[in-house]
């Protein structure tokens, strides 16, 4: 059993080098698409999830944390949301679609690579309405050792609603660290269960 389990694993990593790297490889033709009619260089960074993203990216089978493609603004073309590399720093862009015409825009800045940020969708609770259809999505970004941001779509561009920070005891042990981090991927999954998208 354990050496067919092994030639299972080693089959698996020819058809995606992102097993055997450790690397995921995140592909959109929309980020082609960016560049050609934005006229932007930019590069998608590669990097493996570490530290409690890797924890929540492996339990939720998360292969790219730092992007996503849907429609955010209920035109039924989808949109993308990643973090991208241009001139010298990160930015958190999104790429949005409306009457079969993109736009880009800089949702935020940062110093550094957000190595502990994860970008995700919840429901948007209000339904908010424009002329393409109903706005189902927010767009959440969890950072583990940072601000979390709640992006929602208003008036043709993607604005934070609401920032946070999670509170996290000062003094804490490796055994109450370990259990709350248990809780949270826990409660994280139940979210999930209830909520798909």
């Amino acid at each position: 059993m354990k050496k067919i389990h092994f030639i299972a694993l080693s089959i698996a990593a020819m058809v995606n080098p992102s097993i055997a790297t450790g690397l995921p490889i995140c592909k959109s033709p929309l980020t082609k698409q960016m560049k050609r009619f934005e006229k932007i260089e930019f590069t998608i960074p590669r990097k493996a999830p570490s530290g409690m993203l890797k924890e929540y990216a492996a339990k939720l089978e998360i292969l790219c944390p730092w992007q996503l493609e849907m429609d955010l603004n209920g035109d039924k073309q989808n949109d993308w949301v990643g973090i991208i590399h241009r001139k010298g720093q990160f930015e958190l862009v999104a790429y949005l679609s409306a009457n079969k015409k993109f736009s880009l825009q800089v949702l935020h800045q940062y110093q550094f690579f957000p190595e502990q940020n994860l970008l995700r969708i919840v429901r948007n609770q209000k339904f908010k309405k424009n002329v393409y259809g109903s706005i189902k999505y927010n767009l959440q970004e969890i950072s583990f050792d940072s601000d979390s941001r709640v992006y929602s779509f208003e008036k043709g561009k993607m604005k934070v609603i609401k920032q946070y920070v999670e509170k996290i005891k000062k003094k804490e042990n490796k055994k109450e660290l370990e259990i709350r981090n248990k809780n949270e991927i826990k409660q994280l999954l139940q979210h999930r269960k209830r909520h798909p998208f």
